[in-house]
């Protein structure tokens, strides 16, 4: 699926005549409906969200699509707001916006449900799967409200559900809450006696295209499957330059790309039975039907996805497929209209989510966050709640003083990885066969660290894990190491708790390029030695942009430093006799 690009959101237009928040303001100031603290709570919430947007009320239109994605941006740390506070602002801005009618809560009581709802939803309260009202409270409200009759509910109601939230309220995340009510309403379908008994598809947007493998030939799924062999391991004594072995995380990932875009070929019109080798994924007919298909699919605009899968296919054709001269000329031309030109330097959402490490003191705050946690974990009552913190202040540790990727961290062994060499003393070593870059990496971890690591070790057994488990972050029957992306969300909503930020585990890596710039101006050699890269240039193309901010912000401390405050424009030009042009310098 097709993330929606925040650049295209927060640039959506706004029709003419939308009330602003100033208008508003005059609205709820005038009405003696309200009771004086609650005109004072509402106007004060709509204020303050204006000024977190840096924008006069005024200049904050009252229109959905143009206000959430700019409220979901907001980091309250950031602005020295808690989150707490944040959540009361927000709070008293969505009353008045309700009160005034331009946006509606989503939800109802029970009480005021219809009698043919009411039924349903008594009856999912007393069942055994009462933990579905959450995702089914919008969802039924709505229907309510639209005269919608239980039994007369469809997918297309579902759509209808979805632009309601997206134009009418100001929940978070409209395609995740439509996809949330879709889940709950067909489990409650067949889990809740007297539910109706209808499952609702999947929104359009979710539509997935894959097919197994199952549904195609024999002859290509062999075919794929030894391609993706020889990219793994490489015949050393193949004519030719030797190749460099593909990591199996992008071996896996290259066969994904070619089985998919089998499956968009058969979506297209092509017939499965026609696919019987890999050569036809990239015949000319073939591969612009395919590339077709998914461009209408994103409404003709080259995403990074379709990049990437043309970036795969290109590969087929240079090296692996036989083509006439014609055919592979004209499947190149194909791939290259929809290849993205290269960037470089950080995407704009990370160079956002490291901006406010331009505070000095959020920054200070942040590191310490693991201190915070590791402290804090004593008065966690419950002794799992205990390990699972230490667990998480640990890990958040580990990115700070090592900053390696996610799975390097989740995938730590405390035989193979944590070297000993004399009391308290630990180097996290990973090898070559273990990171992105095929570079062995090592760090020295802090005194500390090592205490923390020592202590926890100890005292999880039993708590987290069996005895006798070796990973660091194990899954909690500990035959192996805690998937990746769960360990990253969950440093990322530990995060996001404390600190009220959007950080990722990669980030690390990022703030501490930062950081090492920031102390040791141009020393990119440094950063790429921490960071594992192969190349300087390539620590060079993703972070110089980096010293750029610093060398801006010098710049504007040089000018302040030389400009003459006491001297206005006029006398300094009457002194110069130059009309206010600077002098020429002489040399002396």
């Amino acid at each position: 699926m097709t993330k929606p690009n925040t650049a295209s959101l927060l640039s959506f237009p706004v029709p003419p005549d939308t009330p602003s928040f100033g208008d508003c303001i005059a609205r709820i100031a005038v009405d003696t409906t309200l009771a004086k603290e609650r005109r004072r709570d509402m106007i004060s919430g709509l204020t303050r969200v204006a000024e977190v947007l840096t924008r006069a009320p005024d200049a904050v239109p009252v229109h959905v699509p143009w206000l959430q994605p700019r409220l979901e941006e907001v980091m309250p740390k950031a602005l020295g707001l808690s989150a707490k506070t944040w959540a009361n602002i927000l709070s008293n801005m969505k009353a008045a916006l309700v009160h005034l009618g331009f946006i509606k809560t989503g939800t109802k009581p029970a009480g005021a449900l219809s009698p043919a709802w009411a039924t349903h939803w008594q009856a999912l309260r007393q069942s055994s799967e009462s933990g579905l009202v959450p995702g089914l409270l919008g969802f039924v409200a709505y229907l309510d409200d639209q005269a919608v009759a239980p039994d007369g509910v469809g997918g297309g109601h579902l759509t209808d559900y979805l632009a309601f939230v997206a134009t009418r309220s100001l929940r978070k995340n409209p395609l995740d809450v439509a996809r949330r009510a879709r889940i709950a309403w067909n489990r409650a379908a067949k889990l809740v006696a007297g539910w109706p008994n209808r499952q609702l598809a999947p929104i359009a947007s979710d539509t997935v295209y894959c097919l197994p493998d199952s549904r195609f030939s024999g002859s290509f799924i062999a075919e794929v499957d030894a391609l993706m062999l020889s990219l793994a391991k490489p015949d050393p004594l193949a004519p030719g330059k030797l190749q460099r072995a593909m990591r199996p995380d992008t071996v896996k990932a290259r066969r994904g790309q070619f089985t998919r875009f089998a499956a968009v070929l058969v979506h297209a019109g092509l017939p499965i039975e026609r696919i019987k080798a890999i050569r036809d994924l990239v015949v000319p007919v073939n591969l612009e039907r395919g590339l077709r298909w998914l461009l209408q699919r994103s409404n003709n605009t080259v995403t990074p996805g379709l990049s990437n899968m043309a970036v795969a296919l290109r590969m087929l054709i240079r090296h692996h497929v036989t083509l006439s001269d014609e055919e592979r000329a004209r499947a190149e031309e194909l791939c290259g209209k929809v290849i993205l030109p290269r960037t470089f330097g950080l995407t704009e959402k990370n160079r956002k989510r490291l901006m406010p490490f331009n505070d000095g003191s959020l920054t200070d705050d942040f590191l310490s966050l693991p201190q915070k946690l590791w402290t804090t974990a004593k008065t966690c009552r419950n002794p799992t709640e205990q390990a699972r913190q230490r667990e998480t202040a640990i890990a958040l540790e580990i990115l700070t003083f090592c900053p390696i990727r996610r799975k390097n961290l989740a995938e730590i062994h405390v035989e193979r990885d944590l070297q000993r060499h004399g009391p308290g003393n630990i180097v996290l070593n990973l090898q070559a066969d273990q990171t992105k870059t095929g570079r062995a990496i090592s760090f020295v971890l802090p005194d500390h660290l090592v205490g923390w690591i020592d202590e926890h070790l100890r005292d999880r057994t039993g708590v987290l894990c069996p005895p006798g488990v070796s990973w660091l972050f194990p899954r909690r029957d500990g035959t192996m190491n805690m998937v990746p992306s769960s360990l990253g969300c969950r440093i990322s909503e530990v995060i996001k708790r404390h600190m009220g930020l959007k950080v990722h585990p990669h980030l690390y890596r990022h703030l501490s390029a930062k950081l090492m710039l920031k102390a040791n101006p141009g020393h990119y050699e440094l950063v790429r030695r921490v960071l594992g890269h192969t190349e300087t240039s390539t620590t060079w193309e993703t972070y110089v942009g980096l010293e750029g901010e610093d060398a801006t912000r010098l710049l504007s401390e040089i000018v302040l430093q030389n400009r003459s405050a006491e001297v206005p424009r006029s006398k300094l030009a009457r002194k110069t006799g130059t009309g206010g042009n600077l002098v020429p310098l002489r040399a002396s």
